[in-house]
Protein backbone atom coordinates (compact mmCIF):
# COMPACT_ATOMS: atom_id res chain seq x y z
CA UNK A 1 0.00 0.00 0.00
CA UNK A 2 3.22 2.40 0.70
CA UNK A 3 4.80 1.64 -2.30
CA UNK A 4 0.96 2.76 -4.36
CA UNK A 5 0.88 5.99 -2.51
CA UNK A 6 4.43 7.17 -2.81
CA UNK A 7 4.28 6.62 -7.06
CA UNK A 8 0.74 8.43 -7.02
CA UNK A 9 2.43 11.18 -5.18
CA UNK A 10 5.19 10.98 -6.97
CA UNK A 11 3.36 11.07 -10.25
CA UNK A 12 1.14 13.91 -9.42
CA UNK A 13 4.42 16.61 -7.74
CA UNK A 14 5.41 15.60 -11.41
CA UNK A 15 2.30 16.83 -13.73
CA UNK A 16 2.17 19.68 -11.45
CA UNK A 17 5.79 21.21 -11.69
CA UNK A 18 7.18 20.29 -14.71
CA UNK A 19 7.03 22.80 -17.30
CA UNK A 20 5.79 22.36 -20.64
CA UNK A 21 7.36 23.28 -23.64
CA UNK A 22 10.72 24.08 -21.43
CA UNK A 23 13.23 25.83 -23.88
CA UNK A 24 10.52 26.68 -26.75
CA UNK A 25 10.39 29.51 -28.60
CA UNK A 26 7.81 31.70 -27.14
CA UNK A 27 5.96 34.81 -29.63
CA UNK A 28 5.42 38.03 -27.86
CA UNK A 29 1.96 39.25 -28.25
CA UNK A 30 1.41 42.68 -27.82
CA UNK A 31 4.53 44.85 -27.66
CA UNK A 32 5.99 45.59 -31.02
CA UNK A 33 9.14 44.47 -33.00
CA UNK A 34 12.60 45.43 -32.32
CA UNK A 35 14.30 46.85 -35.90
CA UNK A 36 17.41 48.94 -37.34
CA UNK A 37 21.15 48.47 -36.73
CA UNK A 38 22.62 51.29 -38.70
CA UNK A 39 25.91 51.82 -36.77
CA UNK A 40 28.59 53.80 -37.02
CA UNK A 41 32.21 54.13 -34.65
CA UNK A 42 32.16 56.70 -32.09
CA UNK A 43 35.98 57.57 -32.63
CA UNK A 44 35.17 58.97 -36.11
CA UNK A 45 32.28 61.13 -38.11
CA UNK A 46 30.31 58.67 -40.01
CA UNK A 47 26.85 57.71 -41.60
CA UNK A 48 24.85 54.54 -42.34
CA UNK A 49 21.82 54.27 -44.03
CA UNK A 50 19.82 50.63 -44.31
CA UNK A 51 16.55 49.51 -45.89
CA UNK A 52 13.67 48.33 -43.83
CA UNK A 53 13.05 45.75 -46.40
CA UNK A 54 16.63 44.58 -46.09
CA UNK A 55 17.15 44.86 -42.47
CA UNK A 56 19.87 42.51 -40.35
CA UNK A 57 18.28 40.21 -37.87
CA UNK A 58 18.61 42.46 -34.47
CA UNK A 59 18.99 39.73 -31.34
CA UNK A 60 19.11 40.67 -27.62
CA UNK A 61 20.73 38.12 -25.48
CA UNK A 62 20.14 39.00 -21.62
CA UNK A 63 23.43 37.70 -19.88
CA UNK A 64 26.02 38.11 -17.33
CA UNK A 65 29.94 37.23 -16.52
CA UNK A 66 28.80 34.74 -13.78
CA UNK A 67 26.62 32.74 -16.31
CA UNK A 68 27.94 29.49 -17.37
CA UNK A 69 24.76 28.54 -18.87
CA UNK A 70 25.31 31.12 -20.88
CA UNK A 71 28.23 30.03 -22.51
CA UNK A 72 26.83 27.96 -24.94
CA UNK A 73 24.49 30.42 -25.78
CA UNK A 74 26.58 33.06 -27.11
CA UNK A 75 29.17 30.43 -28.64
CA UNK A 76 25.71 29.06 -30.51
CA UNK A 77 25.07 32.51 -31.74
CA UNK A 78 28.47 33.27 -32.51
CA UNK A 79 28.62 30.39 -35.13
CA UNK A 80 25.71 31.73 -37.26
CA UNK A 81 26.20 35.59 -36.72
CA UNK A 82 27.95 35.35 -40.23
CA UNK A 83 25.76 32.92 -41.70
CA UNK A 84 22.94 34.52 -40.90
CA UNK A 85 23.79 38.54 -41.17
CA UNK A 86 21.98 39.25 -37.85
CA UNK A 87 23.42 41.87 -35.42
CA UNK A 88 24.18 40.71 -31.28
CA UNK A 89 23.70 43.07 -28.54
CA UNK A 90 25.05 41.69 -25.59
CA UNK A 91 22.20 42.76 -22.50
CA UNK A 92 24.36 42.29 -19.21
CA UNK A 93 22.37 42.40 -16.08
CA UNK A 94 22.47 45.56 -13.80
CA UNK A 95 20.29 45.66 -10.63
CA UNK A 96 21.53 43.43 -7.78
CA UNK A 97 24.75 42.43 -9.33
CA UNK A 98 28.19 42.42 -7.89
CA UNK A 99 30.23 40.47 -10.27
CA UNK A 100 29.37 41.51 -13.59
CA UNK A 101 30.48 45.61 -14.40
CA UNK A 102 28.72 45.42 -17.80
CA UNK A 103 24.92 46.28 -17.17
CA UNK A 104 23.55 49.94 -17.09
CA UNK A 105 20.23 50.62 -15.16
CA UNK A 106 18.85 51.95 -18.21
CA UNK A 107 18.98 48.93 -20.14
CA UNK A 108 17.85 46.81 -17.06
CA UNK A 109 14.97 48.59 -16.77
CA UNK A 110 13.65 48.68 -20.40
CA UNK A 111 14.37 44.58 -20.10
CA UNK A 112 12.15 44.56 -17.29
CA UNK A 113 9.87 46.50 -18.77
CA UNK A 114 9.86 44.95 -22.21
CA UNK A 115 10.39 41.05 -21.46
CA UNK A 116 10.12 41.00 -17.97
CA UNK A 117 12.38 38.01 -16.67
CA UNK A 118 15.55 38.65 -15.91
CA UNK A 119 17.00 35.06 -15.34
CA UNK A 120 19.65 34.90 -18.31
CA UNK A 121 20.00 33.51 -20.63
CA UNK A 122 17.28 34.97 -22.64
CA UNK A 123 17.45 35.71 -26.86
CA UNK A 124 15.00 37.71 -27.87
CA UNK A 125 14.57 37.72 -32.07
CA UNK A 126 13.51 41.16 -33.42
CA UNK A 127 11.37 41.78 -30.60
CA UNK A 128 9.35 39.44 -31.54
CA UNK A 129 10.29 35.90 -30.44
CA UNK A 130 12.50 34.95 -27.30
CA UNK A 131 14.36 31.52 -26.08
CA UNK A 132 14.87 31.34 -22.70
CA UNK A 133 17.57 28.95 -21.33
CA UNK A 134 20.57 26.97 -22.64
CA UNK A 135 18.50 23.69 -23.72
CA UNK A 136 18.00 23.19 -27.47
CA UNK A 137 14.49 23.16 -28.67
CA UNK A 138 15.49 21.16 -31.33
CA UNK A 139 18.54 19.08 -32.09
CA UNK A 140 20.68 22.36 -30.97
CA UNK A 141 20.98 25.98 -30.08
CA UNK A 142 22.36 26.97 -33.55
CA UNK A 143 19.35 24.92 -35.18
CA UNK A 144 17.47 27.21 -33.31
CA UNK A 145 18.70 30.09 -33.64
CA UNK A 146 19.66 30.01 -37.18
CA UNK A 147 15.45 29.53 -38.04
CA UNK A 148 14.33 31.98 -35.91
CA UNK A 149 17.15 34.58 -37.12
CA UNK A 150 15.78 33.82 -40.69
CA UNK A 151 12.16 35.36 -39.61
CA UNK A 152 11.29 38.47 -41.49
CA UNK A 153 9.60 41.70 -40.44
CA UNK A 154 7.37 43.05 -42.63
CA UNK A 155 7.32 46.72 -41.36
CA UNK A 156 7.74 48.80 -44.51
CA UNK A 157 9.79 49.69 -47.77
CA UNK A 158 11.79 53.12 -46.39
CA UNK A 159 15.48 53.52 -44.76
CA UNK A 160 16.87 54.40 -41.25
CA UNK A 161 19.78 56.29 -41.61
CA UNK A 162 22.23 57.88 -38.78
CA UNK A 163 24.93 60.04 -39.00
CA UNK A 164 27.42 60.94 -36.54
CA UNK A 165 29.93 64.12 -35.87
CA UNK A 166 32.48 62.88 -33.71
CA UNK A 167 33.77 66.81 -33.69
CA UNK A 168 30.37 68.04 -32.25
CA UNK A 169 29.11 64.58 -30.63
CA UNK A 170 25.76 65.06 -32.21
CA UNK A 171 24.29 62.21 -33.91
CA UNK A 172 21.25 62.77 -36.53
CA UNK A 173 18.77 60.01 -37.15
CA UNK A 174 16.25 59.62 -40.34
CA UNK A 175 13.66 56.93 -40.56
CA UNK A 176 10.64 56.95 -42.94
CA UNK A 177 7.95 54.45 -44.35
CA UNK A 178 7.92 52.55 -41.68
CA UNK A 179 4.27 50.79 -40.27
CA UNK A 180 3.36 51.92 -37.19
CA UNK A 181 -0.44 50.77 -35.77
CA UNK A 182 -2.94 52.66 -35.11
CA UNK A 183 -2.18 51.51 -31.01
CA UNK A 184 1.59 51.73 -31.58
CA UNK A 185 4.07 54.18 -30.74
CA UNK A 186 7.35 54.76 -32.49
CA UNK A 187 10.31 54.96 -30.01
CA UNK A 188 14.08 55.52 -31.39
CA UNK A 189 17.39 55.25 -29.29
CA UNK A 190 21.12 54.91 -29.79
CA UNK A 191 23.16 51.70 -28.42
CA UNK A 192 26.37 52.36 -27.54
CA UNK A 193 27.88 48.91 -27.95
CA UNK A 194 31.44 48.01 -27.04
CA UNK A 195 33.27 45.44 -29.42
CA UNK A 196 35.02 43.52 -27.01
CA UNK A 197 35.29 44.19 -23.47
CA UNK A 198 38.41 42.07 -21.20
CA UNK A 199 37.24 41.10 -17.60
CA UNK A 200 39.24 37.95 -16.33
CA UNK A 201 36.64 37.91 -12.87
CA UNK A 202 33.94 36.75 -15.33
CA UNK A 203 32.33 33.48 -12.83
CA UNK A 204 31.96 31.62 -16.43
CA UNK A 205 35.47 32.27 -17.06
CA UNK A 206 35.26 33.64 -20.41
CA UNK A 207 37.15 36.31 -19.61
CA UNK A 208 36.45 38.58 -23.62
CA UNK A 209 32.74 39.49 -23.81
CA UNK A 210 32.00 40.67 -27.30
CA UNK A 211 28.98 43.19 -28.18
CA UNK A 212 28.18 44.85 -25.26
CA UNK A 213 25.51 47.65 -24.85
CA UNK A 214 27.00 49.79 -22.77
CA UNK A 215 24.12 52.54 -22.88
CA UNK A 216 21.07 52.95 -23.88
CA UNK A 217 20.57 56.59 -25.43
CA UNK A 218 16.31 57.32 -25.94
CA UNK A 219 15.90 59.47 -28.71
CA UNK A 220 13.22 62.12 -29.45
CA UNK A 221 9.76 60.71 -30.35
CA UNK A 222 9.96 61.59 -33.92
CA UNK A 223 10.95 60.69 -37.05
CA UNK A 224 13.97 62.24 -37.62
CA UNK A 225 16.14 64.83 -35.50
CA UNK A 226 19.72 65.64 -33.97
CA UNK A 227 21.23 65.14 -30.55
CA UNK A 228 23.98 65.51 -28.70
CA UNK A 229 25.07 62.37 -27.34
CA UNK A 230 27.84 61.86 -24.00
CA UNK A 231 29.41 58.77 -24.54
CA UNK A 232 30.33 56.73 -21.88
CA UNK A 233 34.13 55.87 -21.42
CA UNK A 234 35.14 52.59 -23.30
CA UNK A 235 36.12 49.73 -20.83
CA UNK A 236 39.11 49.19 -21.88
CA UNK A 237 40.21 49.73 -26.13
CA UNK A 238 38.33 52.58 -28.25
CA UNK A 239 36.00 50.06 -29.60
CA UNK A 240 32.94 52.00 -28.79
CA UNK A 241 30.29 51.90 -32.06
CA UNK A 242 26.84 53.94 -31.70
CA UNK A 243 23.51 51.95 -33.11
CA UNK A 244 20.53 53.37 -34.10
CA UNK A 245 17.84 50.79 -33.05
CA UNK A 246 13.49 51.33 -33.13
CA UNK A 247 10.96 49.50 -31.43
CA UNK A 248 6.99 49.98 -31.94
CA UNK A 249 5.01 50.09 -28.40
CA UNK A 250 1.99 48.70 -28.73
CA UNK A 251 -0.70 49.96 -26.33
CA UNK A 252 -2.81 47.12 -24.90
CA UNK A 253 -6.93 47.40 -24.71
CA UNK A 254 -7.27 45.08 -22.42
CA UNK A 255 -11.40 43.31 -22.48
CA UNK A 256 -13.28 44.83 -19.52
CA UNK A 257 -13.31 42.45 -16.86
CA UNK A 258 -16.62 40.07 -16.16
CA UNK A 259 -18.63 40.63 -12.96
CA UNK A 260 -17.19 37.73 -10.73
CA UNK A 261 -20.04 34.87 -10.41
CA UNK A 262 -19.16 32.91 -6.55
CA UNK A 263 -17.46 29.71 -7.85
CA UNK A 264 -20.10 26.43 -6.65
CA UNK A 265 -19.16 25.86 -3.16
CA UNK A 266 -18.38 22.33 -4.83
CA UNK A 267 -15.60 23.57 -7.37
CA UNK A 268 -12.20 22.96 -6.78
CA UNK A 269 -9.36 25.41 -7.87
CA UNK A 270 -7.42 23.00 -10.21
CA UNK A 271 -4.05 23.43 -7.82
CA UNK A 272 -6.10 22.22 -4.92
CA UNK A 273 -8.15 20.11 -7.02
CA UNK A 274 -4.81 17.63 -7.61
CA UNK A 275 -4.49 17.10 -4.09
CA UNK A 276 -8.09 16.71 -3.36
CA UNK A 277 -7.94 14.08 -6.46
CA UNK A 278 -4.92 12.05 -4.82
CA UNK A 279 -6.78 12.49 -1.35
CA UNK A 280 -9.39 10.24 -2.59
CA UNK A 281 -6.82 7.77 -4.24
CA UNK A 282 -5.14 7.45 -1.38
CA UNK A 283 -8.40 7.04 0.94
CA UNK A 284 -9.56 4.25 -1.85
CA UNK A 285 -6.37 3.02 -1.11
CA UNK A 286 -6.65 2.64 2.52
CA UNK A 287 -10.18 1.44 2.59
CA UNK A 288 -9.08 -1.53 -0.16
CA UNK A 289 -6.67 -2.72 1.95
CA UNK A 290 -9.36 -3.04 5.11
CA UNK A 291 -11.69 -4.77 3.56
CA UNK A 292 -9.02 -7.10 1.86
Amino acid sequence: MHRTIVVACFLLIVTISTPAGAGDPIKLENIGPVFGGAHVMANASGESTLELDNLPCIVEDYTATWCSNCVDVEHALADIKNDTGLQLYMMHRYFGEQQDPFGTELSDLRWQDRYESRLPPMVVFNGTMKQSGSVASGNSLVEDYTKLAQETLQIGEGNSSLIWSNETSTASWHIHGVNVPENGELISMIWVVEKMGYFEEGGNKEEYYPDIVREIIYLDNAMNGSMTIDLPAPWDDDDLELHLIHQINLTVVEDPVPISVAPDEGAIPGFIGHFALLALVIAAIISRQKHA
